[in-house]
């Protein structure tokens, strides 16, 4: 679905992105991984049209990006950023509903609807945007995300930048159930994460970055190594299995 070969995003004279090559298809989840400054949140503003690219190219549906109309886009693709600012006082759900704006209105009804409950804030969509707090702003953004996608038809992309930064553990781990449940209906998703152990529960592929290079790509436990993660992180690390689920889990050295 979105192809990235020798990617090279730059911020005046240093390489934020060098040389990355990878892909993502239709129906997969992929996480990013990597430590403070690695090229995460650089990454997928690059595949959201937010930096330009300084060599390299990213392809979506085999189109280079930079050919797709902003309209075209925007039913394909949604993205949800580390922040979103937003000071006038809408209430919840007319924040919501920004994410249908691309199509027409008969598809709008449904969408809001389910996008309401998966994100779990049917109980305050009357109030205030600016009177919430930072993780129930970022539920409302995670549900006008929902309702962009889920007004879409055909394959579509997820470009989520640290999703559950601002929410408890139970809620985290919905999100992260809903993106995974998203892909029985072909829906991709690129997630940006510092939670390695939700990510290693949820991901079908990991990708580990450090100062803009890659790693290791691959399955959780193809990825999550001591040695890989020495590499990242620059800590020593335990892997072993989870107790309950069928993946790796990274636990501190500590001596």
């Amino acid at each position: 679905m979105i192809e990235v070969r020798n990617l090279v995003v730059r911020y005046g004279n240093r390489r934020a992105i060098n040389d990355l090559t990878f892909s993502i298809s239709a129906g997969e989840c992929l996480a990013v991984l990597g430590g403070n400054g690695a090229g995460k949140s650089t990454l997928l503003k690059a595949l959201s049209s937010e930096l330009p690219v300084a060599g390299g190219t990213i392809q979506l549906e085999g189109e280079e990006l930079r050919s797709w109309s902003a309209a075209s886009l925007a039913c394909r693709r949604a993205v949800l950023p580390q922040e979103s600012a937003l000071s006038f006082p809408f209430t919840v759900g007319q924040v919501i509903e920004m994410g249908c704006a691309p199509f027409p209105r008969r598809r709008h009804s449904q969408a809001l609807s389910r996008a309401t409950e998966l994100a779990d804030i049917g109980q305050f969509l009357e109030r205030k945007y600016n009177t919430l707090s930072g993780g129930e702003r970022q539920r409302v953004q995670w549900a006008r995300v929902l309702a962009q996608i889920l007004c879409g038809q055909d394959k579509r992309l997820l470009i989520l930048d640290e999703p559950t930064s601002a929410l408890d553990p139970p809620q985290a781990s919905r999100l992260m159930q809903v993106v995974r449940d998203l892909r029985n209906d072909g829906v991709a998703a690129i997630v940006v994460a510092h939670d390695i152990n939700l990510a290693a529960q949820f991901a079908d592929r990991i990708l580990l970055l450090n100062t803009g290079r890659k790693v290791g790509i691959g399955t959780p436990r193809e990825v999550l190594t001591t040695k890989n993660l020495a590499t990242t992180y620059g800590m020593e690390v335990n892997v072993i299995d989870h107790p309950e689920y069928r993946s790796p889990l990274v636990v501190p050295a500590y001596k």
